[in-house]
């Protein structure tokens, strides 16, 4: 066998082993498109936001007939785990080279236009596949002849506010089962998920774009409202028989349990559970009832912090109604986090620790259409999120069985795909520019949760200045030494 035939071998036995089955054709591809996009649209002048731009690269699979009987091309994505090496390049509209980890603090512009280069082949429009129609104006969508552009609003940084320090427990509720057969949640699991918490809202995972940093930091508390030291600093752990647990526990089993509801105005109680009423029900409604909606007389200002109007804003009259309200909420997720331990992973990298507290403090969740959790009223509907560095799921890649205005293969609440759609409106014609991003921000239904956007840095610093059961960062008798 000569050398050319073994190393032949060789490689078909490595591919074949592949995971994702690539086969040896599949390592020579050619690019026959790249497309100019970023983790959002928004760019700001902190001297810490990165512009994050990025390539998708897509070769040439085929033909599809569009409305008008033309024939366009089709694409699909060269995964960038097989990409080979690329000069890549980014460009503004006037062909000044930008690297994509750019930071600045100096830009007068509301607006910078960018471009890429991959292997001397320009950035074109995204992809839009099954999409054949423009969902405005009934015409076909072919290749734009003109130059494309990845359009990024550039703005001024908020300020940083002080820091707030909030005391956070654990409230572990288990069967004395489990502590008898040692299958209890390790801590490990619980101070991984804090330390998820200040790396989000310190913003310490990521320099996105559009990023801001709350200021905030979620301390394990040390102590109980007895004035016990704690075993483990930030973990209450409690054990129920089965008669407790299968035939006693609800909503009203906590609030009446001084043993694992505590003062809100000095914790914020975490539950993690492990029954089914909150895995069927709650789950499917958590977005929703967390979100902030009791203040203080005359406190609430709609035109600082709006809400869903299906959101029943309760002003508090007096003192005995705040306290009663206190004691006793609607729900647990008024006043507190719930994750499941089993139907939310517990410990893994789930997008509900990080998004249902994001709603706790104030930020409106951003999702698909169809996605019961994250939707308000009857029947249900998409709501804004009331910040202008996001965007709503976006209506071109839905499908039609999610509220979408086309039969498409791209139902990601992740994908933003906007457009000028009064620009489009008025000329009869697909606005300018189409703009496609991934992201990145907590009000996401994704995996992929690591920064706060500006505008939500906004409704969390309002919330807790101003929200009942958001307030105890003015309290420090938990983590006080």
């Amino acid at each position: 066998m000569n050398i050319k035939s073994i190393l032949f071998l060789c490689i078909f036995a490595i591919v074949g082993c592949s995971p994702d089955d690539f086969n040896f054709a599949q390592m020579e591809y050619q690019v026959d498109k790249v497309v100019c996009q970023a983790n959002a649209n928004y760019f700001t002048t902190d001297g810490v936001s990165q512009l994050g731009l990025q390539v998708k690269l897509y070769t040439k699979s085929g033909t599809y007939k569009d409305v008008n009987g033309q024939i366009q091309n089709q694409y699909s994505e060269i995964p960038k785990s097989r990409w080979r090496q690329h000069n890549i390049k980014f460009f503004d509209r006037s062909g000044k080279e930008y690297p994509s980890n750019y930071t600045t603090t100096e830009f007068t512009t509301s607006t910078l236009d960018f471009y890429a280069e991959v292997d001397g082949i320009r950035s074109s429009k995204p992809i839009l596949q099954e999409l054949a129609e423009h969902p405005l104006t009934g015409n076909a969508i072919p290749e734009d002849p003109n130059p494309v552009y990845f359009r990024m609003n550039i703005r001024q940084p908020y300020p940083t506010p002080a820091l707030k320090k909030i005391p956070i427990v654990f409230h572990i509720v288990d069967l004395e089962s489990v502590r008898d057969r040692s299958q209890e949640l390790n801590s490990d699991a619980i101070y991984y998920v804090i330390q998820m918490f200040n790396n989000v809202f310190g913003r310490k995972a990521a320099n996105a774009s559009n990023g801001a940093n709350t200021n905030i930091e979620f301390v394990p508390v040390i102590r109980d409202p007895k004035g016990n030291i704690l075993f483990e600093k930030g973990i209450n752990r409690v054990y129920l028989t089965d008669e407790q647990h299968f035939e006693q526990f609800n909503a009203d089993y906590v609030f009446n349990n001084p043993s694992m509801y505590w003062d809100v105005d000095k914790y914020l109680n975490v539950w993690i559970l492990n029954h089914n009423s909150w895995a069927n029900t709650s789950q499917s409604n958590r977005y929703s009832r967390s979100l902030p909606f009791v203040f203080a007389k005359g406190k609430y200002d709609a035109s600082a912090f709006p809400l869903p109007k299906s959101i029943a804003i309760k002003e508090l009259q007096n003192q005995q109604e705040e306290d009663n309200w206190e004691k006793k909420p609607n729900y647990l997720e008024n006043v507190g986090i719930v994750f499941h331990k089993s139907s939310d992973g517990f410990a893994q990298l789930y997008p509900a620790y990080v998004s249902q507290l994001s709603a706790f403090l104030g930020v409106i969740p951003n999702s698909s259409v169809n996605d019961t959790s994250v939707q308000f009223g009857s029947p249900k509907t998409w709501v804004d999120d009331y910040c202008d560095d996001t965007f709503a799921y976006n209506q071109y890649y839905a499908g039609t069985s999610q509220g979408g205005l086309a039969s498409t293969v791209f139902g990601n609440s992740r994908i933003k795909y906007t457009v000028e759609i009064n620009a489009a409106k008025n000329a009869g014609k697909p606005g300018y520019p189409w703009i496609t991003y991934e992201s990145v921000n907590t009000g996401e239904q994704s995996s992929d949760q690591s920064i706060i956007t500006q505008d939500q840095a906004k409704r969390i610093e309002w919330t807790l200045n101003n929200a009942f059961a958001r307030q105890m960062w003015k309290d420090s008798y938990a983590i006080a030494p």
